[in-house]
């Protein structure tokens, strides 16, 4: 509802360092992007999100390298991050560092670089990240579409039997070839005829 804002703390005195959320999905989804956008107000320069890293895992705690990483422009409106699709029950965004509302060409308040004025304080690297509050209008994950397909039913027995199987199986056929293809009672037209140690493995695609 870009009616409705999320913003974090704007205790300035307060530091947590990055800013970050997780949504779960309830089940396991294929994600490739995220829309965002700043609040929709005359002071929508303020409070952007410049930094960014995305995460997907199936257990919090457990993420691994990012997915995607990357930098937005100060802009009004919505900017939309594109990703390989990944699979994931959980996604998790982390916030490095805002934007500054005067632009990049503005001076910068980067403690690393503050620290080598003759004026600032030593740079405490212990110290969380110091990055300021964000408000966002707009936060929708994108999940990937697979193209439509229509639906197709294919009998085993139509598929090539590779050679290494020949003697494993009968197509359309039991495997002693003397009886139709009964199970529990119930007679089948098409299929594949087993022994009882058999074993096919079928790669879908």
């Amino acid at each position: 509802d870009p009616a409705t804002w999320f913003r974090s703390v704007r205790n300035q005195a307060v530091r947590t360092g990055a800013h970050e959320w997780v949504i779960g999905f309830g089940e396991r989804r294929m994600i490739d992007g995220i829309d965002i956008a700043p609040r929709n107000d005359k002071n929508w320069k303020h409070g952007q999100v410049r930094d960014y890293e995305v995460y997907l895992g199936d257990s919090n705690g457990e993420w691994g390298e990012p997915i995607a990483r990357g930098r937005l422009q100060l802009k009004e409106g919505v900017q939309r991050i594109d990703f390989p699709a990944h699979a994931g029950r959980l996604l998790r965004f982390r916030v490095l560092s805002v934007q500054n509302p005067e632009g990049d060409g503005a001076s910068s308040t980067d403690p690393m670089v503050t620290a080598a004025q003759g004026s600032a304080r030593a740079f405490d690297a212990l110290q969380p990240r110091d990055v300021g509050p964000i408000a966002l209008s707009t936060f929708h994950i994108l999940e990937h579409q697979e193209p439509e397909r229509p639906a197709r039913q294919r009998y085993l027995s139509e598929l090539p039997v590779p050679a290494a199987l020949a003697s494993q199986l009968r197509t359309d056929q039991s495997f002693r070839g003397d009886t139709g293809m009964r199970m529990n009672g119930l007679q089948f037209r098409r299929g594949l005829g087993v022994g009882a140690n058999s074993r096919i493995d079928l790669r879908l695609q």
